[in-house]
């Protein structure tokens, strides 16, 4: 048993990771997403909110 072989198994405990790791998730919603980024622009996420200066 290789270590390569365990990881993929704690990846699917986490209840966050499922949601990105899931290839149909991220083919439907991720296509989705991106329309909605080009109609309306990026979200107001706490990565698109870093650059800006919070003092």
């Amino acid at each position: 048993m290789k270590p390569g072989q365990i990881q993929p198994e704690p990846r699917l405990t986490r209840p966050v990771t499922p949601l990105f790791s899931s290839p149909q998730v991220t083919q439907t919603n991720y296509g989705f997403i991106k329309k909605e980024q080009e109609q309306n622009g990026p979200p107001p996420g706490p990565i698109e909110r870093a650059p800006v200066p919070v003092d």
